[in-house]
């Protein structure tokens, strides 16, 4: 099996050295420079990293990092994107190699997007997708680029190759909304625009814009899968609240994150931390018991720590607390919850 690391580059020379020692078990490593200024292409050469620069105008991600794929060799078989800010851990192609069957065409994994302070313990975990077949995929979208498959799609999972975001000084928010808002002119048919610019709001604290763009956003048939939807639902009740809207609303909004995404952890146990607060302890129960179901954190759109840490067993337990139910049967619901979903009584 022969694998390239590919990546695109400007002004990196804060983690260049970084991202060619972690690469270095790779067949190619490869990068497309689109017009540094600093010792980025210096410390990659002088690492052995095949360095091509190009020029990007106008500028779209999706375009550069396509001119990257392109500088692959043909031969490769597996691809893996890597961003300049990223890393690959220890062990990471022994475990690429055990989990790559002859039909997979994007292999996903758990990316550490950010850690606790001080700490080894993610505090943002994601499921990544950038590890791929090389003449399977193009890129697309100007901003917040995906890979998109040219016909036959097959993806696995492994929970054996991890890839980590390095801390590197703290990103602007909402420094993405002048070009998302200029490419959703120019392509407004493109619903995937619409929930990057309501993030992008609610990131900068502009809760009525994040609002009406998300809105927006789930109007259209059909606009992402039921889990970026799902997680979107769950940033319109954070929106609602924000913006002093009934509880019932905020309740709707996370009952129908749930719904739409119901194979998730994670909108369920935000709807029971919700129907605790308001101390309705039977949609509690309901909610925390639909939770602790779910043990397959691959299907998650972002895995979200509280969803994955004591919080769901202590709702369990207070709400079967509240509502009386014996400590001795407080343990058998939460090992025997692989039954039925129960039904969450709609207010």
């Amino acid at each position: 099996m022969k694998i390239a690391v590919y990546a695109i580059s400007k002004n990196e020379e804060a983690v260049a050295k970084s991202w060619t020692e972690c690469s270095k078990e790779a067949d190619y490593r490869i990068v497309t420079d689109t017009g540094s200024t600093d010792k980025t292409i210096e410390i990659l050469e002088e690492n052995g990293v095949k360095v091509y620069k190009t020029k990007i105008e106008p500028w779209r991600f999706d375009t550069a990092r396509n001119d990257s794929l392109k500088n692959v060799p043909e031969d490769v078989d597996v691809c893996i994107a890597l961003d300049m800010d990223e890393i690959l851990l220890p062990g990471w192609r022994q475990a690429l190699e055990k989990a790559w069957k002859s039909s997979t065409t994007m292999l996903r994994y758990p990316f550490i997007a950010k850690l606790k302070e001080n700490s080894d313990i993610p505090e943002k975990l994601m499921n990544g997708h950038r590890i791929h077949a090389r003449h399977a995929y193009y890129w697309k979208y100007a901003v917040h680029e995906i890979l998109r498959p040219f016909d036959f799609h097959e993806e696995y999972y492994t929970d054996k190759l991890t890839i980590q975001h390095l801390p590197k000084k703290e990103k602007k928010p909402g420094r993405y909304l002048p070009a998302l808002k200029k490419i959703a002119n120019e392509e407004p048919n493109e619903p995937r625009y619409l929930y990057f610019i309501g993030c992008e709001y609610f990131d900068i604290g502009d809760y009525k814009e994040a609002f009406n763009y998300l809105e927006k956003f789930l109007g259209i048939p059909n606009s992402c899968d039921f889990s970026q939807r799902s997680f979107a639902l769950r940033i319109l009740a954070r929106s609602a609240e924000q913006l002093n809207m009934s509880i019932d609303v905020v309740i709707g909004f996370l009952y129908r994150s749930a719904t739409e995404s119901p194979g998730e952890r994670e909108p369920w146990v935000f709807l029971a931390e919700k129907m605790g607060e308001i101390e309705n302890w039977p949609n509690c129960l309901s909610a925390s018991v639909n939770a602790l179901r779910i043990n397959d954190r691959s299907k998650s759109f972002i895995i979200e720590g509280k969803a994955w840490d004591e919080t769901i067993e202590k709702l369990l337990k207070r709400s079967c607390n509240e509502l009386g139910i014996p400590q001795e049967k407080i343990d058998g619901i939460g090992k025997n919850v692989l039954g039925k979903r129960h039904t969450i009584e709609k207010m």
